[in-house]
Protein backbone atom coordinates (compact mmCIF):
# COMPACT_ATOMS: atom_id res chain seq x y z
CA UNK A 1 0.00 0.00 0.00
CA UNK A 2 1.33 3.42 -0.91
CA UNK A 3 2.10 5.86 1.86
CA UNK A 4 0.41 9.28 1.54
CA UNK A 5 3.71 10.88 0.51
CA UNK A 6 4.08 8.27 -2.24
CA UNK A 7 0.48 8.93 -3.26
CA UNK A 8 1.05 12.66 -3.71
CA UNK A 9 4.27 11.99 -5.61
CA UNK A 10 2.56 9.51 -7.89
CA UNK A 11 -0.33 11.92 -8.49
CA UNK A 12 2.06 14.74 -9.33
CA UNK A 13 3.88 12.59 -11.87
CA UNK A 14 0.74 11.30 -13.60
CA UNK A 15 -1.03 14.67 -13.69
CA UNK A 16 2.13 16.37 -14.87
CA UNK A 17 2.41 13.94 -17.77
CA UNK A 18 -1.26 14.39 -18.61
CA UNK A 19 -1.13 18.19 -18.58
CA UNK A 20 2.25 18.35 -20.36
CA UNK A 21 2.82 21.90 -19.16
CA UNK A 22 6.20 23.53 -18.34
CA UNK A 23 5.37 23.78 -14.64
CA UNK A 24 7.72 22.67 -11.87
CA UNK A 25 6.13 19.71 -10.07
CA UNK A 26 7.24 19.42 -6.45
CA UNK A 27 6.62 16.21 -4.58
CA UNK A 28 4.95 17.23 -1.35
CA UNK A 29 4.88 14.25 0.98
CA UNK A 30 3.74 15.97 4.17
CA UNK A 31 0.84 17.74 2.51
CA UNK A 32 -1.65 14.87 2.40
CA UNK A 33 -0.89 13.55 5.87
CA UNK A 34 -4.17 13.49 7.77
CA UNK A 35 -6.24 14.36 4.69
CA UNK A 36 -9.87 13.45 5.51
CA UNK A 37 -11.08 10.31 3.79
CA UNK A 38 -14.25 12.14 2.70
CA UNK A 39 -12.10 14.51 0.65
CA UNK A 40 -10.30 11.62 -1.01
CA UNK A 41 -13.64 9.93 -1.73
CA UNK A 42 -15.03 12.96 -3.55
CA UNK A 43 -11.85 14.17 -5.20
CA UNK A 44 -9.94 17.39 -4.59
CA UNK A 45 -7.19 19.66 -5.85
CA UNK A 46 -4.18 20.28 -3.64
CA UNK A 47 -0.60 21.46 -3.95
CA UNK A 48 1.93 24.14 -3.09
CA UNK A 49 2.28 27.78 -4.18
CA UNK A 50 5.79 29.23 -4.39
CA UNK A 51 7.72 32.15 -5.85
CA UNK A 52 11.31 31.51 -6.82
CA UNK A 53 11.03 28.27 -4.83
CA UNK A 54 10.01 30.11 -1.65
CA UNK A 55 6.58 29.15 -0.18
CA UNK A 56 3.98 31.90 -0.56
CA UNK A 57 2.13 32.16 2.74
CA UNK A 58 -1.36 33.55 2.24
CA UNK A 59 -1.46 33.04 -1.52
CA UNK A 60 -5.03 32.83 -2.82
CA UNK A 61 -6.21 29.88 -4.89
CA UNK A 62 -9.49 30.07 -6.79
CA UNK A 63 -11.10 27.05 -8.45
CA UNK A 64 -13.36 27.91 -11.41
CA UNK A 65 -16.03 26.17 -13.41
CA UNK A 66 -14.34 26.01 -16.84
CA UNK A 67 -17.46 26.98 -18.77
CA UNK A 68 -19.26 29.77 -16.90
CA UNK A 69 -16.20 30.93 -14.90
CA UNK A 70 -18.04 30.79 -11.58
CA UNK A 71 -15.77 30.27 -8.58
CA UNK A 72 -16.68 26.93 -7.01
CA UNK A 73 -13.99 26.74 -4.31
CA UNK A 74 -11.29 28.88 -2.72
CA UNK A 75 -8.27 28.18 -0.56
CA UNK A 76 -5.49 30.12 1.16
CA UNK A 77 -1.96 28.77 1.26
CA UNK A 78 -0.57 28.11 4.74
CA UNK A 79 2.90 28.94 6.08
CA UNK A 80 4.39 26.21 3.88
CA UNK A 81 2.54 27.41 0.79
CA UNK A 82 0.23 24.40 0.92
CA UNK A 83 -3.44 24.58 -0.06
CA UNK A 84 -6.44 22.25 -0.42
CA UNK A 85 -9.57 22.96 -2.43
CA UNK A 86 -11.74 20.75 -0.25
CA UNK A 87 -14.11 18.18 -1.78
CA UNK A 88 -15.02 18.70 -5.43
CA UNK A 89 -17.29 16.70 -7.73
CA UNK A 90 -15.44 14.78 -10.42
CA UNK A 91 -14.91 16.91 -13.51
CA UNK A 92 -12.72 19.60 -15.04
CA UNK A 93 -11.75 22.91 -13.46
CA UNK A 94 -9.45 25.89 -13.94
CA UNK A 95 -7.18 27.07 -11.15
CA UNK A 96 -5.96 30.63 -10.54
CA UNK A 97 -3.15 31.59 -8.15
CA UNK A 98 -2.52 35.10 -6.82
CA UNK A 99 -0.37 36.90 -4.27
CA UNK A 100 0.18 40.58 -3.47
CA UNK A 101 3.84 40.48 -4.51
CA UNK A 102 3.59 38.14 -7.50
CA UNK A 103 2.04 38.11 -10.95
CA UNK A 104 -1.31 36.27 -10.71
CA UNK A 105 -1.64 33.37 -13.12
CA UNK A 106 -3.80 30.47 -14.17
CA UNK A 107 -2.33 27.01 -14.07
CA UNK A 108 -1.03 26.16 -17.53
CA UNK A 109 -1.01 29.80 -18.75
CA UNK A 110 2.52 30.56 -17.53
CA UNK A 111 3.65 32.45 -14.46
CA UNK A 112 4.53 35.84 -15.93
CA UNK A 113 2.42 38.97 -16.40
CA UNK A 114 0.75 37.28 -19.38
CA UNK A 115 -0.55 34.30 -17.41
CA UNK A 116 -3.64 35.87 -15.83
CA UNK A 117 -6.12 34.93 -18.56
CA UNK A 118 -9.02 32.59 -17.91
CA UNK A 119 -9.11 31.43 -21.53
CA UNK A 120 -5.45 30.35 -21.38
CA UNK A 121 -5.82 28.25 -18.23
CA UNK A 122 -5.34 24.51 -18.59
CA UNK A 123 -8.17 22.19 -17.61
CA UNK A 124 -7.46 20.35 -14.36
CA UNK A 125 -9.22 17.01 -14.03
CA UNK A 126 -10.57 15.83 -10.69
CA UNK A 127 -11.35 12.14 -10.37
CA UNK A 128 -13.49 10.54 -7.70
CA UNK A 129 -11.43 9.14 -4.86
CA UNK A 130 -8.15 10.86 -5.76
CA UNK A 131 -6.19 14.05 -5.20
CA UNK A 132 -5.11 16.03 -8.25
CA UNK A 133 -1.83 17.75 -7.42
CA UNK A 134 -1.38 21.22 -8.89
CA UNK A 135 1.71 23.18 -7.83
CA UNK A 136 2.54 26.69 -8.98
CA UNK A 137 5.63 28.89 -8.94
CA UNK A 138 4.55 32.50 -9.41
CA UNK A 139 6.90 35.12 -10.80
CA UNK A 140 7.70 38.11 -8.53
CA UNK A 141 5.90 41.30 -9.52
CA UNK A 142 7.91 44.54 -9.24
CA UNK A 143 6.18 47.66 -7.90
CA UNK A 144 4.07 49.33 -10.58
CA UNK A 145 2.88 52.88 -11.04
CA UNK A 146 -0.77 53.26 -12.00
CA UNK A 147 -2.74 56.21 -13.27
CA UNK A 148 -5.91 56.39 -11.17
CA UNK A 149 -9.18 55.92 -13.00
CA UNK A 150 -12.53 55.56 -11.22
CA UNK A 151 -15.21 54.07 -13.46
CA UNK A 152 -18.86 55.11 -13.38
CA UNK A 153 -20.17 51.54 -13.56
CA UNK A 154 -23.05 50.51 -15.81
CA UNK A 155 -26.81 49.99 -15.74
CA UNK A 156 -29.49 47.87 -17.37
CA UNK A 157 -32.74 45.96 -17.00
CA UNK A 158 -33.89 42.35 -17.23
CA UNK A 159 -37.13 41.03 -18.71
CA UNK A 160 -38.85 37.73 -19.41
CA UNK A 161 -37.91 36.51 -22.90
CA UNK A 162 -41.47 35.48 -23.72
CA UNK A 163 -43.71 38.06 -22.08
CA UNK A 164 -41.34 41.02 -21.83
CA UNK A 165 -42.31 41.41 -18.16
CA UNK A 166 -39.58 42.97 -15.97
CA UNK A 167 -37.97 40.51 -13.55
CA UNK A 168 -36.86 41.57 -10.09
CA UNK A 169 -34.42 39.68 -7.89
CA UNK A 170 -32.07 38.64 -10.70
CA UNK A 171 -28.42 38.64 -9.62
CA UNK A 172 -26.13 40.59 -11.93
CA UNK A 173 -22.41 39.83 -11.65
CA UNK A 174 -19.66 41.79 -13.36
CA UNK A 175 -16.38 39.90 -13.68
CA UNK A 176 -13.03 40.88 -15.09
CA UNK A 177 -13.13 40.06 -18.81
CA UNK A 178 -9.56 38.73 -18.73
CA UNK A 179 -9.22 36.71 -15.52
CA UNK A 180 -12.93 36.20 -14.59
CA UNK A 181 -12.40 37.50 -11.05
CA UNK A 182 -15.48 39.12 -9.46
CA UNK A 183 -15.62 42.90 -9.86
CA UNK A 184 -19.02 44.11 -8.63
CA UNK A 185 -22.60 42.86 -8.41
CA UNK A 186 -26.19 43.96 -7.84
CA UNK A 187 -29.75 42.59 -7.93
CA UNK A 188 -32.56 43.83 -10.13
CA UNK A 189 -35.19 45.88 -8.30
CA UNK A 190 -38.86 46.43 -9.07
CA UNK A 191 -39.11 47.12 -12.78
CA UNK A 192 -36.21 44.78 -13.51
CA UNK A 193 -33.62 47.56 -13.36
CA UNK A 194 -30.18 47.39 -11.79
CA UNK A 195 -27.15 49.61 -11.23
CA UNK A 196 -23.62 48.23 -10.95
CA UNK A 197 -21.62 50.50 -8.68
CA UNK A 198 -17.90 49.74 -8.98
CA UNK A 199 -15.63 49.57 -5.95
CA UNK A 200 -13.83 52.77 -4.99
CA UNK A 201 -10.65 51.57 -6.57
CA UNK A 202 -8.24 53.68 -8.66
CA UNK A 203 -8.03 50.71 -11.04
CA UNK A 204 -11.78 50.30 -11.61
CA UNK A 205 -11.65 51.34 -15.26
CA UNK A 206 -11.47 47.81 -16.60
CA UNK A 207 -13.22 45.63 -19.15
CA UNK A 208 -15.86 43.30 -17.71
CA UNK A 209 -18.27 40.58 -18.73
CA UNK A 210 -21.75 40.36 -17.20
CA UNK A 211 -23.56 37.26 -15.99
CA UNK A 212 -27.25 37.12 -15.05
CA UNK A 213 -28.52 34.42 -12.70
CA UNK A 214 -31.76 33.74 -10.86
CA UNK A 215 -31.39 32.70 -7.19
CA UNK A 216 -34.75 30.90 -7.45
CA UNK A 217 -33.52 29.00 -10.55
CA UNK A 218 -36.75 29.76 -12.42
CA UNK A 219 -34.77 31.48 -15.16
CA UNK A 220 -31.68 30.06 -16.81
CA UNK A 221 -28.37 31.87 -16.20
CA UNK A 222 -26.60 33.52 -19.12
CA UNK A 223 -23.86 35.94 -20.06
CA UNK A 224 -24.68 39.22 -21.75
CA UNK A 225 -23.71 38.82 -25.41
CA UNK A 226 -24.76 42.21 -26.74
CA UNK A 227 -27.82 43.01 -28.82
CA UNK A 228 -28.32 39.43 -30.01
CA UNK A 229 -28.25 36.69 -27.37
CA UNK A 230 -28.00 32.93 -27.70
CA UNK A 231 -28.89 32.67 -23.98
CA UNK A 232 -25.77 30.70 -23.13
CA UNK A 233 -24.08 30.52 -19.72
CA UNK A 234 -20.63 30.54 -21.31
CA UNK A 235 -17.91 32.99 -20.26
CA UNK A 236 -16.21 32.84 -23.65
CA UNK A 237 -19.40 34.10 -25.37
CA UNK A 238 -19.81 37.10 -23.06
CA UNK A 239 -19.48 40.48 -24.75
CA UNK A 240 -16.88 42.80 -23.17
CA UNK A 241 -17.99 46.09 -21.59
CA UNK A 242 -15.36 48.78 -21.26
CA UNK A 243 -15.79 50.87 -18.10
CA UNK A 244 -14.58 54.46 -17.97
CA UNK A 245 -14.82 57.55 -15.81
CA UNK A 246 -17.21 59.53 -18.01
CA UNK A 247 -19.26 56.75 -19.56
CA UNK A 248 -22.02 54.53 -18.20
CA UNK A 249 -22.75 51.65 -20.57
CA UNK A 250 -26.02 49.73 -20.65
CA UNK A 251 -26.30 45.96 -20.53
CA UNK A 252 -29.89 44.70 -20.69
CA UNK A 253 -31.15 41.22 -21.48
CA UNK A 254 -34.16 38.93 -21.51
CA UNK A 255 -33.99 35.62 -19.67
CA UNK A 256 -35.44 32.26 -20.68
CA UNK A 257 -37.46 30.29 -18.16
CA UNK A 258 -36.33 26.86 -17.09
CA UNK A 259 -38.60 24.16 -18.54
CA UNK A 260 -40.23 21.58 -16.25
CA UNK A 261 -38.16 18.82 -17.85
CA UNK A 262 -35.00 20.87 -17.36
CA UNK A 263 -35.87 21.49 -13.72
CA UNK A 264 -36.33 17.75 -13.15
CA UNK A 265 -33.00 17.04 -14.85
CA UNK A 266 -31.31 19.50 -12.49
CA UNK A 267 -32.92 17.77 -9.52
CA UNK A 268 -31.66 14.39 -10.72
CA UNK A 269 -28.15 15.82 -10.96
CA UNK A 270 -28.30 17.03 -7.37
CA UNK A 271 -29.59 13.68 -6.11
CA UNK A 272 -26.74 11.86 -7.85
CA UNK A 273 -24.21 14.11 -6.08
CA UNK A 274 -25.53 13.35 -2.57
CA UNK A 275 -24.19 10.83 -0.06
CA UNK A 276 -27.31 8.65 -0.30
CA UNK A 277 -26.86 4.92 -1.04
CA UNK A 278 -26.75 4.15 -4.75
CA UNK A 279 -29.92 2.04 -4.58
CA UNK A 280 -31.79 5.04 -3.13
CA UNK A 281 -30.43 7.34 -5.82
CA UNK A 282 -31.46 4.88 -8.54
CA UNK A 283 -34.97 4.60 -7.10
CA UNK A 284 -35.40 8.38 -6.96
CA UNK A 285 -33.99 8.80 -10.46
CA UNK A 286 -36.46 6.27 -11.91
CA UNK A 287 -39.40 8.05 -10.28
CA UNK A 288 -38.22 11.40 -11.54
CA UNK A 289 -37.83 9.91 -15.02
CA UNK A 290 -41.53 9.10 -14.94
CA UNK A 291 -42.33 12.61 -13.75
CA UNK A 292 -40.27 14.03 -16.61
CA UNK A 293 -42.25 11.92 -19.10
CA UNK A 294 -45.48 13.22 -17.61
CA UNK A 295 -44.55 16.89 -18.05
CA UNK A 296 -43.15 16.29 -21.54
CA UNK A 297 -46.18 14.62 -23.13
CA UNK A 298 -48.01 17.89 -23.93
CA UNK A 299 -50.97 16.75 -21.84
CA UNK A 300 -51.51 19.25 -18.97
CA UNK A 301 -53.81 16.75 -17.25
CA UNK A 302 -50.74 14.63 -16.39
CA UNK A 303 -48.90 17.49 -14.70
CA UNK A 304 -50.74 16.85 -11.43
CA UNK A 305 -49.31 13.35 -11.32
CA UNK A 306 -45.80 14.77 -11.77
CA UNK A 307 -46.48 17.19 -8.94
CA UNK A 308 -47.48 14.22 -6.79
CA UNK A 309 -44.14 12.52 -7.50
CA UNK A 310 -42.27 15.67 -6.42
CA UNK A 311 -44.35 16.06 -3.26
CA UNK A 312 -43.73 12.43 -2.32
CA UNK A 313 -40.01 12.90 -2.94
CA UNK A 314 -39.92 15.99 -0.73
CA UNK A 315 -41.51 14.03 2.11
CA UNK A 316 -38.96 11.25 1.66
CA UNK A 317 -36.05 13.69 1.73
CA UNK A 318 -37.34 15.29 4.93
CA UNK A 319 -37.64 11.84 6.48
CA UNK A 320 -34.09 10.94 5.47
CA UNK A 321 -32.83 14.16 6.99
CA UNK A 322 -34.61 13.36 10.25
CA UNK A 323 -33.11 9.87 10.27
CA UNK A 324 -29.61 11.18 9.60
CA UNK A 325 -29.29 9.63 6.13
CA UNK A 326 -29.05 13.13 4.64
CA UNK A 327 -27.27 16.14 6.09
CA UNK A 328 -29.27 19.29 6.66
CA UNK A 329 -27.41 21.12 3.92
CA UNK A 330 -27.94 18.33 1.37
CA UNK A 331 -31.64 18.12 2.21
CA UNK A 332 -32.07 21.90 1.94
CA UNK A 333 -30.53 21.95 -1.53
CA UNK A 334 -32.71 19.10 -2.74
CA UNK A 335 -35.87 20.72 -1.36
CA UNK A 336 -34.93 23.95 -3.13
CA UNK A 337 -34.59 22.10 -6.45
CA UNK A 338 -37.89 20.33 -5.85
CA UNK A 339 -39.59 23.67 -5.17
CA UNK A 340 -38.12 25.05 -8.39
CA UNK A 341 -39.42 22.06 -10.36
CA UNK A 342 -42.87 22.42 -8.79
CA UNK A 343 -42.92 26.11 -9.64
CA UNK A 344 -41.99 25.53 -13.30
CA UNK A 345 -44.71 22.89 -13.60
CA UNK A 346 -47.29 25.03 -11.83
CA UNK A 347 -47.99 22.71 -8.92
CA UNK A 348 -50.39 23.96 -6.28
Amino acid sequence: MLRRDELIASSAESVGQRMRQPISWLLLGLFTIGLPLTVLAQGNIAGQVMSERVPLTGAQVNIFDPINAVIVATSTADSRGLYDSGPLPAGNYKVRFSDDKSFPAYFGAGSTKDGDYFDLGTLVEVQTGSTTVVNMDLAPQPPIVILPCYSSGFVGYVTDDTSGTPIDGIHVSAVNAANAMPFASADTANGGTYVITPPKDPMSCITVKVRFSDPTAIYLPEYWEGKISSHQDVFALGAPIVLGENTRPTASTSLVKLTPAGAINNLVGEIVSTSLPQVTKDNMTVRLGRAKDLVSDNNPNNDAAACGVLKSLANEINAKQNSGELSGSEAAVLIQFIDTARTTIGCR
